[in-house]
């Protein structure tokens, strides 16, 4: 008896001691992320229950800046595993983030794994792109702009809208994809020609109901104009457009450590990456995602070769700061 109790003791020290036991530890309790609102959450707590049955995910959601000021406050005492942010906030705060590498690593493209010299820091979960969502209805598409030196012209005064740069990660988005092609007199110009709005989503919503003639919009947005029936055009700018990864990242001092591996492994599973297309039309960076319905493929876009992604980062607080110095003179 003591023999056969000696044995299992000894493989249980060997199982532990080579890893063995360490899914099944996992495979248990919560998981906690910090995410975006939309019918994704949905699916991405069905999918990885089903997976893994032991593990109850709970995802917290708000807008991008609300989520990461709660995370800041909670740095000595954080109380999610995993976030959906963007790629400027992780870069800027990495002290509140672990560097993973998901097994999934080689199915993306370099642009969209977020790294801190050697260190990966996050994987792009969903795509965004700016695009311009033209209302038909109140500008005939041969008289709307097609490129991003077009917005800036005088005849477009007043006539479209985007986020405030200072408070919305899209708006901000646009500004600096034109601050990075003409500088700051092409800031100072969007600053004087376009109507802002304070929350993101407020600028589709005047798009479609004619409020201006057109908004620099995120594609997919755009398109949900088109399906509900608004009079709404999507224009690619021709001068190129910029895809910019929000990204899953691992927080620092998780409460459920291992568990929130799982859930970033899982999310970037193609399986994973395949639940934001299939609940939300998104784009997706993983190589062998599925397209989303209606849009160009990624491949058939021109990408902007003046436009750096790294740039947006770095040069974020510089192009709030100058838009708001042109904003105020008005």
């Amino acid at each position: 008896m003591r023999l056969r109790m000696g044995l299992a003791a000894l493989a249980l020290g060997m199982g532990l001691g080579l890893g063995i036991c360490a899914p099944a530890l996992a495979q248990s309790g919560t998981v906690v992320m910090y995410g975006f609102p939309g019918k994704h959450n949905d699916g991405i707590i069905s999918a990885f229950e089903k997976k893994y049955p032991g593990i109850k995910v709970k995802i917290v959601s708000g807008q991008g800046s609300e989520m990461f000021a709660r995370l800041i406050a909670e740095k000595g005492n954080p109380q999610a595993d995993v976030i959906d942010t963007d790629r400027t906030k992780i870069l800027e705060r990495p002290d509140l983030f672990e560097p993973y590498r998901s097994p999934s690593n080689d199915k993306f493209p370099a642009w969209a794994i977020t790294r801190r010299g050697k260190d990966i820091m996050g994987y792009g979960y969903t795509i965004t792109i700016q695009t311009f969502a033209i209302n038909t209805k109140e500008m005939p598409l041969a008289q709307a702009p097609k490129s991003w030196k077009d917005v800036l012209n005088d005849k477009y005064k007043g006539k479209f809208m985007l986020g405030n740069p200072a408070l919305s990660t899209a708006g901000l988005e646009s500004a600096t994809e034109i601050y990075q092609m003409f500088g700051e007199e092409g800031l100072k110009k969007l600053a004087a020609n376009a109507q802002f709005a304070s929350k993101t989503n407020l600028v589709p919503q005047n798009v479609g109901r004619g409020e201006v003639a057109f908004g620099l919009v995120e594609e997919t947005k755009t398109l949900n104009l088109v399906n509900e029936g608004y009079p709404v055009k999507l224009v690619y700018p021709s001068d190129g457009v910029t895809p910019v990864c929000n990204v899953l990242a691992l927080i620092k001092n998780r409460p459920h450590p291992e568990n929130g591996k799982l859930l970033v492994d899982f999310l970037t599973t193609r399986e994973g990456q395949n639940i934001n297309v299939k609940t939300r039309n998104r784009r997706v960076p993983r190589l062998d995602a599925d397209p989303p319905k209606g849009l160009a493929p990624l491949s058939s876009l021109k990408i902007n070769a003046a436009v750096s992604v790294d740039k947006m980062v770095s040069e974020r607080d510089k192009v709030v700061k100058l838009f708001n110095k042109y904003y105020a003179k008005r």
